[in-house]
C-alpha cells in the first residue's frame, strides 16, 4: 500500500451520527489519520467492539492547510493527470479556504474546486476536442451517476433511521436496502454507465461509515455550481467569493444564498 496516511472513519450502526474526533485549533472532524496502517486498524478495532460501524481507507495527501508545503510523492507518478491535478487542487482549497468545525462544507468545497479545475487543466493542456479530454468528461459524469446512487441509499436510509422502529428491525431494514440498491447497481449499470470504474460497487461492504465518509465530500455540491454559474464557469471568481465568507459563519452555505446567490431563503 503506497499511501501517506491511512483515515479512520466511524459512525452509529442504526444512524448516520459520526464519532468525531477534536483537536485544537482546528476543530471536530469525522475522520482521523495515521501515518501506520496497523495504527489505524487497531483505532477502527476499538470502535467496532463499541458497536460502531467503521470504515478505513488509503489517502494519498492531505493538507497541513497552508502551515508547511505539501510535498507531491513519487508514487502519484501512476495517478492519472485528472486526478493528480484534482488531488493537488483539492489540498491546496484546503489551505486557501478553511472554516474551523464546518468539515462537510471544506470537504464539498474542495472537491468541487479540485474536479473543476482539474478538468481546466485538461482542457488546457489537451484541448477540448481531444479524447482526453472527452474521456475525463465520460469518467466525471459516470462518477456524479454513482454519487447519486449512493445520496438516494443514504437518504432511504435516513428514511428508516429517523423512524420508530427498534435497532434490530433498523439494522434489518438497513441490510434490506443496502442488498437491493447493490442488486439494481448491478442490473442498472450497463445501461447507466460508460466506463467500467465502478462496475466492482456491488462486491464493497457498504457500511454507515463507508456512506458518511463519501457524502462527506460529495453529499450536496450543487450550491458551488451556481455560484460558478453565475460568475460564469469562472473559478477564480468563484473561489475569490467564497474566501469571503466570514471565518465564524456557523451556515456559510446560507451566507451564500443570502450574500453571493442573493436568495431569499426565508420563509
Amino acid at each position: 500500500d503506497n499511501y501517506v496516511v491511512y483515515v479512520v472513519s466511524a459512525c452509529k450502526s442504526d444512524s448516520f451520527e459520526k464519532y468525531m474526533w477534536r483537536f485544537p485549533v482546528f476543530g471536530a472532524f469525522p475522520y482521523k489519520g495515521y501515518y501506520v496502517k496497523e495504527d489505524a486498524l487497531k483505532m477502527a478495532g476499538k470502535l467496532k467492539k463499541k458497536g460502531y460501524d467503521i470504515y478505513v481507507r488509503g489517502a494519498g495527501a492531505f493538507s497541513t492547510l497552508g502551515i508547511f508545503t505539501d510535498p507531491i510523492y513519487s508514487y502519484m507518478k501512476r495517478y492519472s493527470i485528472f486526478d493528480l491535478a484534482s488531488l493537488i487542487i483539492h489540498e491546496q482549497t484546503h489551505a486557501t479556504i478553511f472554516l474551523k468545525n464546518n468539515v462537510q462544507f471544506n470537504e464539498e468545497l474542495a472537491t468541487f474546486v479540485g474536479d473543476e479545475g482539474a478538468l481546466m487543466f485538461i482542457d488546457h493542456k489537451y484541448g477540448p476536442n481531444s479524447e482526453h479530454y472527452k474521456r475525463t468528461k465520460l469518467i466525471k459524469k459516470d462518477y456524479e451517476i454513482f454519487l447519486e446512487y449512493l445520496r438516494m441509499l443514504y437518504r432511504e436510509l435516513q428514511k428508516v433511521y429517523d423512524s420508530n422502529l427498534t435497532k434490530t428491525e433498523k439494522l434489518n431494514s438497513k441490510d434490506s436496502i443496502i442488498g437491493e440498491y447493490k442488486l439494481r447497481f448491478k442490473n442498472d449499470y450497463d445501461s447507466l454507465f460508460h466506463t467500467d470504474n465502478f462496475k466492482n460497487f456491488p462486491e464493497i461492504n457498504i457500511n454507515n461509515a463507508y456512506l458518511i465518509s463519501l457524502m462527506t465530500y460529495t453529499m450536496d455540491l450543487k450550491i458551488f455550481y451556481e455560484l460558478y454559474e453565475k460568475n460564469n464557469f469562472s473559478l477564480p471568481k468563484t473561489v475569490s467569493q467564497l474566501i469571503a465568507i466570514d471565518k465564524k459563519e456557523k451556515e456559510p452555505k446560507n451566507f451564500i444564498n443570502k450574500t453571493l446567490l442573493k436568495k431569499n431563503i426565508e420563509k
